[in-house]
């Protein structure tokens, strides 16, 4: 497929309607998709000769560009399933690229992320994409040894020491380790974090041989759900953005799924990085949703046996604090904080050129004040981590004296 050479400002995928009509078009019209976090995604509506087609216009996030690896995310997509997910690409250019959009599906809601009949849908997909994704002819996925999760947190936690993360880490005298990462020093955040892997990881006699492709990322943008769904059936579910997907272990995958129950990506921008623990799952929708996801299995004999149920249930809790600690490191790389001083010319953002005025959506002049709320990373990351501290005392590998205590959160993590 040949790349459309070309790069698209943040707020403007306009300028991609010519290359999709060969300037054979009436009117467009451009809607944001609220939601995502790692990219800028549009729908793309074209009328010609009576005819409506649509497109998701998808920009990649210019903050840190290797938080994602674009070819493995290819290679990744030819894994899917397609019963549990459709990703089809119709062209790529510099910075994103345009997809077919899916008509007659939204994005799920926070409260339908913990609906019974959802949720059942839900755990169906994981099996599937669990067990059932098969690389394609000449497609060979990488496998770390201990997963793309853990392979990512170390890399990232590199980033964040290396020359380019130090300033953020020395700043104000470590106000960023104490205020952000809730913890006394670089040195015990660091130590505590290698400790929960190795407890985490002895569980597994070989955990190399433990993994399957997973999405690792299902939050509630990524989750699909047909509108048509009469409300006696089951409802049509897909996954999406399979950028974060890799070899992993399915415990992270789907522990993530229930800690992105406590978000809510759609209200007010100014409260949509909070992570409310109110909001995650009770022990028994827990345990059914677990119960739903072994049932669909397809090479379990035994899918309801309640030794097998336990015992994922209880690996889930012990994910929950490694769910956490990924996006909170990704939201700090995310957030552009590391990036090195605006006083080097040579940092400058591509986009500026753009920021003083373009036109918007509805034709008007869109500046910086007429724009979203930017989402706020650093609050998300300083949320995520403070149940990581939580579940990290409760378990015992972490001790009041590493971490900021009155700033801790907790969650139940009671095994069975």
């Amino acid at each position: 497929m040949k790349k459309l050479d070309i790069t698209v400002p943040l707020d403007s995928p306009g300028i991609l309607v010519p290359h999709l009509t060969n300037d054979k078009y009436d009117s467009y019209n451009i809607t944001k998709i609220k939601g995502a976090l790692t990219n800028v995604i549009y729908k793309l509506s074209i009328n010609y000769n009576g005819e409506c087609k649509n497109y998701l216009v998808r920009i990649f996030g210019s903050k840190m560009n290797s938080l994602v690896d674009r070819e493995d995310e290819l290679r990744n997509i030819k894994m899917v399933p397609n019963e549990v997910g459709f990703v089809k690409i119709l062209l790529p250019f510099n910075n994103g690229r345009v997809e077919l959009f899916l008509d007659g599906y939204r994005s799920l809601s926070q409260p339908e992320m913990v609906n019974e009949n959802f949720a059942k849908v839900v755990a169906k997909n994981f099996a599937i994409l669990h067990f059932k994704s098969v690389p394609t002819k000449n497609v060979e996925l990488i496998r770390f040894d201990h997963g793309f999760v853990w392979e990512k947190i170390e890399s990232w936690l590199l980033i964040i020491e290396s020359p380019m993360g130090k300033h953020w880490l020395t700043k104000d005298t470590h106000l960023n380790i104490n205020e952000t990462l809730l913890c006394k020093d670089w040195s015990t955040f660091k130590n505590v974090i290698l400790k929960y892997k190795k407890w985490l990881l002895t569980d597994y006699q070989n955990p190399s041989q433990s993994l399957l492709f997973c999405h690792n990322d299902t939050q509630q943008g990524n989750i699909l759900v047909k509108e048509s769904t009469c409300e006696d059936k089951e409802p049509i579910i897909k996954f999406i953005d399979y950028e974060y997907s890799g070899l992993n272990f399915i415990d992270f995958d789907l522990s993530n799924y229930l800690t992105e129950c406590m978000h809510d990506y759609e209200v007010d921008s100014t409260e949509s990085y909070r992570c409310d623990g109110l909001k995650y799952p009770k022990k028994e929708q827990i345990l059914a949703f677990l119960d739903n996801y072994l049932t669909a299995v397809p090479c379990l004999d035994d899918s309801r046996d309640e030794d097998k149920l336990k015992h994922l249930y209880n690996s889930v809790i012990k994910w929950r604090a490694a769910t956490q600690l990924f996006w909170a490191l990704w939201a700090i790389l995310q957030s552009g904080e590391l990036a090195p001083s605006r006083d080097n010319k040579n940092t400058e953002n591509p986009y500026d050129e753009y920021a003083v005025e373009t036109l918007s959506i509805d034709g008007k002049s869109n500046t910086e004040e007429d724009r979203d709320e930017p989402f706020n990373y650093l609050g998300f990351s300083r949320d995520k981590l403070s149940f990581f501290w939580g579940d990290l005392l409760k378990f015992g590998i972490a001790v009041e004296e590493n971490c900021i205590v009155d700033k801790i959160q907790y969650l139940d993590t009671e095994f069975i």
